[in-house]
């Protein structure tokens, strides 16, 4: 007999569970936030829109473990919109996001690939050897330091680049 919590990891309740949390969200939330919003408050500049629609992104969450997370992906999510002038862009990676969520719970349950990946970081997050965990984290956090400073710089130079742009026709239409 199996147990009634298998019973709930049905492969329906799988895809059902897929729709819900991967691809309505992946496209309501991305119409909303990087299609409404940062579009529409765009006018004060993409840095502060950008910003403004993660921070509203993250606090949409409404839990404490999931604001800080989504409002980095938020950012993230953003600034690729704004470089790529896609939406899709977006909402595929929102999509990828929450569907390897509900893929990794499921996993973990029904003996998937990739079942143990929580449980191997974990692990290794609350290994004895204290050094190596610090050592790993700051290398993450620096990682991630710079590539939002390399994303910030390739902003920059986007709405720079613009600005001047804009400028240099007017100045010619005006000859």
């Amino acid at each position: 007999s199996t147990s009634p919590m298998l019973e709930q990891y049905t492969f329906s309740s799988f895809l059902f569970e897929l729709v819900m949390t991967a691809v309505l969200p992946a496209f309501c939330e991305e119409i909303l936030h990087r299609g409404i919003l940062l579009h529409g408050i765009q006018p004060i500049g993409y840095r502060k829109a950008i910003v403004i629609s993660s921070v509203l992104f993250g606090l949409m969450h409404m839990s404490i473990t999931k604001v800080f997370y989504a409002a980095i992906l938020g950012l993230v999510i953003g600034f690729l919109v704004v470089m790529t002038k896609s939406i899709w862009v977006g909402i595929i990676l929102h999509f990828t996001n929450n569907a390897l969520n509900v893929y990794l719970s499921y996993a973990s349950v029904k003996g998937w690939f990739g079942a143990s990946f929580y449980d191997v970081l974990n692990s290794f997050l609350t290994s004895n050897n204290v050094l190596i965990s610090i050592v790993a984290m700051m290398s993450l956090i620096v990682v991630l330091v710079f590539l939002l400073i390399y994303c910030i710089s390739k902003l920059y130079q986007k709405t720079t680049l613009s600005n001047v742009n804009t400028c240099l026709k007017t100045m010619v239409s005006k000859e």
